[in-house]
Order: C-alpha cells, then sequence, then structure tokens
C-alpha cells in the first residue's frame, strides 16, 4: 500500500474566524482550508474562492487567521489577517471567473550564512499570532494538459462539518484519496472522485 510521509500531512491551512452566535458571544468559526505556496521567493496563501466571498463578490469577514503546522513541530501556528486591508492593499485577489482567491503573504528575505531565510510579511494587516516551526508550502504544479483521467489524487483538508461526536479532531488535517474521474477542457476544471466534505474548500489536492 502507498503511503506518504507524516510530514505531507502539514500542507493544508485551516482558515478560521470568529463569528456571534445567538446569545452574542464570539466563537471560532471554521471556514474553510487552503495551501500556502511559494514562487521567486515570495509566499502566497491559495483557497477558494466562495471560502472568503460571497455570490456578490464581497468579503465574507473582516478578518481570519491561517491554522497551519510548520516544519519540523508538532505545535501549530497562526496568522491573523484584516482582509479589508489587504484588499485594500490590492495583496488579496480573487480570480474574476474561477474559484480561486490568492493572497501575498510576504517574502523569504535569505541572509548570509542561514540555513532558511526569514519571512517578512507583505503588509501591517498580516500579523503572526503564534510561530512554531516554518511555513510548508508546495513549490512545483502541473499544468492542467499533463493532468490524466485515472491519475491518483490525495487530497488535503479540515473537513470541519465531520465532527462525529468528537472522535474526529476537527483542528487536524485529514487525508483522502481517489483519481482524476474527468476534465473539462473548455473551463480548465479537473473533475475529482474523492470523499470531499464541508471544510475541504479550498484545500490542496496533489
Amino acid at each position: 500500500m502507498r503511503q506518504i510521509p507524516d510530514d505531507n500531512l502539514k500542507y493544508p491551512i485551516l482558515v478560521r474566524t470568529l463569528v456571534k452566535n445567538d446569545k452574542g458571544d464570539s466563537v471560532d468559526h471554521l471556514v474553510g482550508s487552503g495551501v500556502f505556496f511559494k514562487q521567486d521567493n515570495y509566499f502566497y496563501f491559495v483557497t477558494a474562492k466562495h471560502v472568503l466571498y460571497n455570490e456578490k463578490a464581497e468579503l465574507k469577514f473582516a478578518t481570519i487567521s491561517l491554522f497551519y503546522y510548520g516544519k519540523n513541530s508538532e505545535l501549530a501556528s497562526e496568522i491573523d489577517l484584516d482582509l479589508k486591508a489587504l484588499s485594500n492593499e490590492n495583496l488579496l485577489i480573487a480570480h474574476k471567473n474561477a474559484d480561486v482567491v490568492i493572497l501575498r503573504i510576504g517574502k523569504d528575505e535569505v541572509t548570509p550564512n542561514a540555513k532558511e531565510g526569514k519571512l517578512i510579511f507583505s503588509s501591517e494587516a498580516i500579523k503572526m499570532k503564534t510561530s512554531n516551526g516554518p511555513l510548508v508550502c508546495v513549490t512545483d504544479t502541473k499544468k492542467f494538459e499533463d493532468v490524466m483521467v485515472a491519475n491518483d489524487i490525495f487530497l488535503l483538508g479540515y473537513p470541519s462539518s465531520l465532527k462525529n461526536n468528537g472522535e474526529i479532531d476537527i483542528l487536524m488535517p485529514l487525508l483522502r484519496k481517489g483519481i482524476v474521474a474527468g476534465k473539462n477542457k473548455s473551463k480548465k476544471t479537473i473533475v475529482i472522485d474523492s470523499p470531499v466534505y464541508q471544510g475541504n474548500s479550498g484545500g490542496p489536492v496533489f
């Protein structure tokens, strides 16, 4: 049976925020999943557009936090984001048609003799809340033309709807396996055959 290293479970990011309940108290709300992507020394956060925006292309939340497990650490880290400020600074970009949104988190500043660079945030609207290890990032992708029907896929994310009486830790990512079921060439979308639940939206597919 094919296996992957446990570190692969650190790719997905949990998107969370605070919302008011019926009593007016602020409660933790798990919004969806996402992934960090690194290119040319820049770090980006990628998720599904519907995780952050409504049907009118308006932001659903003023602020969110990105909850993730850093490299070489079993402890979680968290970054706070002011979405409205980042949108005004053109650092948060939603695709006009596709269900994709991307945010430039910052730059990897490499200093001489350093084993790893230092993450410099792109804006004061991005603040490190808890730091436990460097970001685990995707650094390579496939082109649409290279994806073949029946390719094996692994889907990672935080399916927060699977609470299951506490048996599943909703603050830990889950891994699902499936295949590429088909491709829509006109829209350049990929159809996957894999269990997906509310909360998986925006998570990476390998």
